[in-house]
C-alpha cells in the first residue's frame, strides 16, 4: 500500500515536472521567435532606411516628390515666400546637408547659399543649371513656372534617382508617367482659364516663365527702383495701352506703391518666388501651381 502511494506520488511529481518542462520549452520557443522577429525588424530598418535628398528651394522639392512620393525623405533648405537670394544659412541647414545622400540646387547665382553648404561635403551634388535641355531666360532661373521645364526636370531626375536608388526603379517609372499626365491636365486647365486674357504687364521677372507658351501678350517693366516718377509714368502709359489693365507683382514687391493707379487696374500678386510649404508631398506642386492659375484668373474680372 505504501509502495503504491509512493509510486503514485512520484508519477504526480513527474507529471508536474513534465508540464513545467513543456511550459519552459514553449516560453523558450516564444522568446526565440520574438528575438528573431525583432532582429529582422531591426535589420529591415537599418538596411532599407529611406534615402535622404536635400533641395535648396521648395518648388524643386515639390517636383521631385512627384517622382519618389514617400519612398525618399526630401527636405528643403529655404522654406518661405522670399527670393532664395536672401536666404540666411541656419545651423539646421548644415545638419541637413551633412546627412543627405543627394544635394540639389539651381546654381551659384540663384541659390548660392547652397554652394557654401556643400563646399566641404562629398555627397552627390546636382546643379540644375547643368541640365542643357531646359528652356531658360538669361539671368532668370524661376524655371519651375514653365510646365515644359517641369517635364524635363522629371525625366532627368527619374534617370538620376534610378541610378542612385535602383530598388525604386519600377515605382519611379510609374510615378513619372502619372506625373506627366497630371502636368498635361494642368496645362489644359491653364490654357482654358487664360483663353480670354489678351495681355498683362509684368513688374517682376520671376513671373515671366509662367506666361511662356500662352497666347497672352506680356509687357515687361523690370526696375530695381520702382518709386521714381519716371517709372510710374511709364507704368501708367502701359496700362492705358492694355486691354485687360492687369499688372502682375511678385510676393516680394510692395503692393502699396501701386494702389493709387487707375481704378480699373487689376493688381495681382503672384506667388512666383519660393513657396512657404513645410511638408512637401506629391500633390504640392499641383496645388501651388493651380493656386497661381487662380490668382491670374482675376485679370479677367
Amino acid at each position: 500500500m505504501r509502495t503504491n502511494m509512493l509510486t503514485n506520488h512520484c508519477k504526480d511529481k513527474l507529471k508536474i515536472f513534465m508540464k513545467q518542462s513543456h511550459t519552459i520549452l514553449r516560453l523558450l520557443r516564444f522568446f526565440k521567435s520574438l528575438a528573431m522577429t525583432l532582429f529582422f525588424i531591426f535589420f529591415s530598418l537599418t538596411s532599407y532606411a529611406k534615402p535622404k535628398i536635400v533641395v535648396s528651394i521648395t518648388p524643386i522639392s515639390s517636383i521631385l516628390a512627384m517622382l519618389v512620393k514617400d519612398k525618399v525623405d526630401i527636405e528643403s533648405l529655404a522654406v518661405n515666400n522670399e527670393c532664395p537670394h536672401h536666404h540666411n544659412i541656419k545651423p539646421s541647414d548644415i545638419t541637413k546637408v551633412r546627412h543627405a545622400d543627394i544635394v540639389i540646387y539651381i546654381n551659384e547665382q540663384f541659390d548660392g547659399f547652397t554652394k557654401k553648404l556643400i563646399s566641404n561635403n562629398s555627397q552627390n551634388i546636382i546643379k540644375i543649371s547643368d541640365i542643357k535641355s531646359l528652356i531658360t531666360i538669361k539671368d532668370n532661373w524661376h524655371i519651375w513656372l514653365d510646365l515644359n521645364n517641369v517635364k524635363i526636370l522629371l525625366k532627368e531626375f527619374a534617370q538620376i534617382f534610378i541610378k542612385n536608388f535602383p530598388q525604386l526603379q519600377e515605382e519611379i517609372n510609374n510615378n513619372l508617367q502619372t506625373a506627366l499626365k497630371e502636368l498635361n491636365k494642368l496645362q489644359d486647365i491653364k490654357n482654358n482659364e487664360f483663353r480670354t486674357i489678351k495681355d498683362i504687364i509684368l513688374l517682376s521677372d520671376s513671373s515671366e516663365y509662367f506666361f511662356l507658351n500662352t497666347n497672352i501678350k506680356t509687357a515687361k517693366l523690370y526696375r530695381e527702383s520702382q518709386k521714381s516718377l519716371r517709372y510710374i509714368s511709364k507704368l501708367e502709359e502701359l496700362i492705358k495701352l492694355s486691354n485687360n489693365k492687369c499688372i502682375i507683382l511678385s510676393n516680394k514687391q510692395e503692393l502699396q506703391l501701386y494702389t493709387k493707379l487707375n481704378a480699373k487696374t487689376k493688381i495681382i500678386i503672384l506667388n512666383s518666388e519660393n513657396w512657404n510649404v513645410a511638408n512637401i508631398n506629391s500633390n504640392t506642386f499641383h496645388d501651388q501651381y493651380l493656386q497661381m492659375i487662380n490668382q491670374v484668373k482675376k485679370c479677367i474680372h
